[in-house]
């Protein structure tokens, strides 16, 4: 699928979104957006969304596992790795807003750096009140971002992350240009984070369609929460669970994934 171009009167060139959409507009739905993100529960009420080796030293000086958490407040939350247990860094991230459930990443140190590039899953532990003790829940080990030696070392794939759609906030029409405009600079995939069960029809028929050839990746993101107790429907989840971190290698090609907005 590629956009035409016109000139109009200024001398400005645009992309014709209406060859586009008229291919799209009597389209069967058959592509499914798939099923939603799994968040885990790890106690009073909280979620983690999965678990990020992270073998540079980055921010924290080292090498560590870092855990995307939505959070009523900020926890001492705790790692344990078969019998060990090490403390987790809390940060919370700047745009919660002051809102009700907010979003924080848990970092952990592990004893022996060698266990990064062999663990699948890590637990993590939050304080209950109740019991006067921790409780640990087992999260999955989803993405793996390498040293920066290793990074350069691999030929890169540019794709765009975009959180998140939902309602008829954003048109057809604009949703057309913004991924044709990235297209041209070079960009070869967009993972696109979608409210289905919100998006009118001409919507969901031309990521219908832009799914279909591979351009698109539909991901159906929705956490367990009222929206109006986290800021912009979940969106900082997306952005700092997936977005940030999607930096992985696939049949030794690195996806180095950008973050956008529409408005």
């Amino acid at each position: 699928m590629y956009a035409n171009f016109r000139v109009d009167n200024n001398g400005d060139d645009s992309i014709d979104e209406s060859i586009i959409l008229e291919k799209t507009a009597n389209e069967i739905l058959d592509v499914p957006f798939g099923p939603p993100l799994n968040f885990t529960s790890i106690g009073n009420g909280f979620l983690a969304f999965s678990a990020y080796v992270d073998e540079r030293d980055g921010n924290m000086g080292y090498p560590c596992v870092r855990i995307p958490v939505i959070a009523t407040m900020k926890q001492n939350f705790k790692c344990r790795l078969t019998d060990r247990e090490m403390e987790g860094t809390t940060y919370e991230l700047s745009e919660n807003h002051a809102m009700r459930y907010r979003v924080y990443i848990v970092s952990c140190k592990l004893p022996d750096e060698k266990e990064l590039k062999r663990i699948k899953t890590i637990e993590i532990g939050v304080f209950n009140t109740k019991t006067a003790k921790f409780e640990f829940t087992v999260v999955p080990i989803k993405y793996r971002i390498p040293k920066e030696t290793e990074i350069k070392d691999h030929p890169l794939q540019y794709s765009v992350c975009l959180p998140q759609l939902f309602g008829n906030l954003y048109t057809a029409e604009r949703i057309v240009e913004f991924i044709e405009l990235y297209r041209l600079q070079g960009a070869g995939r967009f993972h696109v984070y979608v409210k289905k069960e919100s998006l009118d029809t001409k919507v969901r028929r031309l990521l219908n369609r832009y799914s279909k050839e591979g351009i698109v990746e539909l991901i159906n993101f929705h956490p367990d929460i009222q929206e109006k107790s986290i800021w912009y429907h979940g969106q900082l989840i997306s952005v700092t669970g997936q977005n940030l971190f999607l930096s992985q290698f696939e049949d030794n090609v690195l996806e180095i994934a950008i973050y956008e907005r529409l408005d």
